[in-house]
């Protein structure tokens, strides 16, 4: 049983290291493919040489030689990842657990699936999903427990998404190396043309010679800027089908996800595994109803101490309650004890204002009556007398 475990996992290993990352015989093959593309672009271009287009990859210098091998390795791995997702598509739609043999998949039929998974075409059996449900009926087989196999069968999935997602690794070095090519054709093109400029401005020369000079200065400028040109096209042409495979590439992940789902894990059948996962249930309930008594009783502990301090916290609002109360009403009796005594003084101090008018009154009643006496005694010795009042004038 070990030995065919062991001999699956090598298998599977193999087929994951050509298909889920370019490394190997994918990366070799894919540089003979992109260098024969490159050989091939560039002898399409001889005939265009002296047009622009032509000129762009054939004479400005080293560099643009370079970016197209890169580019060419780049697309010859994406070829290869091409082919083989067709081949992984082709998969998706074989019957890989047939009925006919048992609707479901039990721990006693299940080496009739695996006996009908080595019937299939090498090419196939090579494929993500035929080698993921080839690894879950031999674990099956072997552990006959569900959990278990759903377990690795996850498992595989995020070593499945990491192969692919290395397997990108050159063709995003490319994708980071190309722009920088440019550059560097740039920095070589800016320094002929400053080395052609240095040379022909010093010491007198012929008109002639200076207009070579300036050609040169011409031509390192076209290096510099052309082959910026052609490399961040070129990275812009590569981003766009390499992102395009990776989301391929993704989604046949998903899909073998969900057939593996569908119809590996909601057909097995272990009566084994289920008994001990009633053991093992039940061995987790009695491990966990002292635990569980515990914290119980931790947490009536820790209520009735939330009651007793909510009962203190009343006792003592209570007494903030009855303490201001008594202050209120000492405060009361000082407030009517002082409107009290300012009611005396104000009466007190009424009665004596009124006593002092009144002696005033009667004071000023009797000077009155002190004077009509003497208007009176005054008349009486008048009486039949008369009296001449003259009114002298007085000049100023």
């Amino acid at each position: 049983m070990v030995p065919q475990d062991i001999a699956s996992d090598n298998s599977g290993g193999q087929v994951g290291q050509d298909w889920g990352s370019a490394g190997n015989r994918e990366l070799w093959t894919g540089f003979g493919i992109g260098a024969a593309i490159s050989i091939g672009f560039l002898m399409l271009m001889l005939p265009f040489k002296e047009a622009y287009f032509g000129a762009l990859f054939l004479e400005r210098g080293w560099v643009p030689y370079v970016l197209v091998l890169f580019l060419g390795w780049a697309v010859g791995i994406l070829i290869l990842k091409r082919r083989r997702l067709q081949v992984e598509r082709r998969a998706l739609i074989v019957d890989v657990l047939p009925f006919s043999i048992s609707d479901s998949i039990t721990p006693q039929n299940v080496d009739g699936f695996l006996q009908y998974q080595a019937t299939l075409p090498a090419k196939l059996a090579d494929s993500y999903m035929l080698r993921r449900i080839r690894r879950g009926l031999e674990h099956f087989k072997a552990r006959e427990s569900n959990p278990e196999v759903a377990s690795m069968m996850e498992m595989q999935s995020e070593i499945d998404a990491g192969k692919i997602a290395g397997s990108y690794t050159l063709v995003k070095v490319f994708l980071w190396a190309i722009p920088i090519m440019g550059f560097i054709g740039t920095v070589l093109g800016i320094s002929t043309a400053i080395a052609g400029l240095a040379g022909g401005m010093s010491g007198t020369q012929e008109m002639s010679s200076l207009m070579d000079q300036l050609t040169e200065v011409t031509v390192g400028l076209g290096v510099a800027f052309d082959t910026t040109l052609v490399a961040l096209c070129m990275s812009i042409l590569l981003s766009f089908p390499a992102s395009g495979m990776q989301k391929a590439e993704e989604d046949l992940l998903a899909a073998v996800d969900s057939y593996c789902l569908e119809n590996l894990l909601k057909r097995l059948s272990d009566a084994g595994g289920i008994s001990d996962v009633a053991d093992n249930t039940r061995a987790l309930a009695n491990a966990l109803a002292p635990v569980l008594a515990e914290s119980q009783q931790d947490f009536l502990r820790q209520l009735r101490e939330v009651g007793e301090g909510m009962a203190r916290g009343q006792a003592r609002q209570l007494e903030l309650v009855q303490q201001t109360t008594t202050a209120i009403e000492a405060q009361r009796m000082v407030i009517e004890e002082k409107v009290g005594a300012m009611a005396e003084n104000l009466e007190a101090e009424s009665q004596h204002t009124l006593e002092a008018t009144s002696e005033r009154v009667k004071a000023s009643f009797q000077v009155l009556a002190d004077g009509m006496k003497e208007l009176n005694k005054v008349l009486r010795d008048l009486d039949g007398k008369q009296v001449k009042i003259e009114k002298k004038r007085k000049w100023f």
